[in-house]
Protein backbone atom coordinates (compact mmCIF):
# COMPACT_ATOMS: atom_id res chain seq x y z
CA UNK A 1 0.00 0.00 0.00
CA UNK A 2 3.09 2.26 -0.02
CA UNK A 3 2.20 3.38 -3.54
CA UNK A 4 -1.02 4.90 -2.21
CA UNK A 5 0.52 6.29 0.96
CA UNK A 6 3.06 8.19 -1.13
CA UNK A 7 0.23 9.96 -2.96
CA UNK A 8 -1.30 11.44 0.23
CA UNK A 9 -0.55 15.15 0.37
CA UNK A 10 2.65 16.02 2.22
CA UNK A 11 3.13 18.11 5.37
CA UNK A 12 3.90 21.30 3.44
CA UNK A 13 0.71 21.03 1.42
CA UNK A 14 -1.27 20.27 4.59
CA UNK A 15 0.13 23.41 6.25
CA UNK A 16 -0.87 25.56 3.26
CA UNK A 17 -4.33 24.00 3.33
CA UNK A 18 -4.62 24.84 7.03
CA UNK A 19 -3.43 28.40 6.47
CA UNK A 20 -5.88 29.11 3.65
CA UNK A 21 -8.89 27.17 4.89
CA UNK A 22 -10.36 27.27 8.37
CA UNK A 23 -12.49 24.19 7.57
CA UNK A 24 -9.54 21.81 7.96
CA UNK A 25 -10.52 19.87 11.07
CA UNK A 26 -7.13 18.31 11.82
CA UNK A 27 -4.83 19.91 14.39
CA UNK A 28 -1.56 18.71 12.87
CA UNK A 29 -0.13 16.71 9.99
CA UNK A 30 0.35 13.53 12.04
CA UNK A 31 -3.36 13.44 12.95
CA UNK A 32 -4.24 14.18 9.33
CA UNK A 33 -1.98 11.40 8.03
CA UNK A 34 -3.27 8.88 10.59
CA UNK A 35 -6.82 9.68 9.48
CA UNK A 36 -5.85 9.13 5.83
CA UNK A 37 -4.11 5.83 6.62
CA UNK A 38 -7.20 4.70 8.51
CA UNK A 39 -9.41 5.58 5.54
CA UNK A 40 -7.18 3.54 3.23
CA UNK A 41 -7.15 0.66 5.70
CA UNK A 42 -10.96 0.59 5.77
CA UNK A 43 -11.24 0.19 1.99
CA UNK A 44 -12.27 -3.02 0.33
CA UNK A 45 -9.94 -4.83 -2.07
CA UNK A 46 -11.95 -3.47 -5.00
CA UNK A 47 -11.65 0.09 -3.69
CA UNK A 48 -7.89 -0.30 -3.24
CA UNK A 49 -7.57 -1.51 -6.83
CA UNK A 50 -9.58 1.50 -7.99
CA UNK A 51 -7.40 3.85 -5.92
CA UNK A 52 -4.23 2.32 -7.40
CA UNK A 53 -5.60 2.89 -10.89
CA UNK A 54 -6.49 6.47 -10.02
CA UNK A 55 -3.03 7.10 -8.52
CA UNK A 56 -1.34 5.60 -11.58
CA UNK A 57 -3.33 7.99 -13.77
CA UNK A 58 -2.39 10.92 -11.53
CA UNK A 59 1.30 9.95 -11.76
CA UNK A 60 0.96 9.87 -15.57
CA UNK A 61 -0.63 13.36 -15.55
CA UNK A 62 -3.86 11.96 -16.95
CA UNK A 63 -6.17 13.45 -14.31
CA UNK A 64 -7.07 17.12 -14.64
CA UNK A 65 -9.13 19.40 -12.44
CA UNK A 66 -10.93 22.23 -14.24
CA UNK A 67 -12.04 25.59 -12.93
CA UNK A 68 -15.63 25.98 -14.09
CA UNK A 69 -15.47 29.71 -14.79
CA UNK A 70 -12.11 30.05 -16.51
CA UNK A 71 -11.89 26.49 -17.89
CA UNK A 72 -8.26 26.44 -16.77
CA UNK A 73 -7.00 22.89 -16.35
CA UNK A 74 -4.90 21.93 -13.35
CA UNK A 75 -2.97 18.68 -13.21
CA UNK A 76 -3.86 16.56 -10.17
CA UNK A 77 -0.93 15.49 -8.03
CA UNK A 78 -2.26 13.76 -4.93
CA UNK A 79 -5.19 13.07 -2.70
CA UNK A 80 -6.43 13.12 0.86
CA UNK A 81 -9.54 12.15 2.76
CA UNK A 82 -11.38 14.98 4.44
CA UNK A 83 -12.82 14.85 7.94
CA UNK A 84 -15.98 13.13 6.62
CA UNK A 85 -13.86 10.52 4.76
CA UNK A 86 -14.59 11.97 1.31
CA UNK A 87 -11.84 11.42 -1.23
CA UNK A 88 -10.37 14.76 -2.32
CA UNK A 89 -8.05 15.08 -5.30
CA UNK A 90 -5.66 18.01 -5.08
CA UNK A 91 -3.78 20.04 -7.62
CA UNK A 92 -0.41 21.68 -6.94
CA UNK A 93 -0.24 25.30 -5.95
Amino acid sequence: MDDLINMIVDAGTFERMQYHNDKIKFEDYETFKEHNLKCLDEMTTEQIIWMRTLCDMIKQNKIKLVDEESCVEFTAYGFYFDYKKNLCIINPR
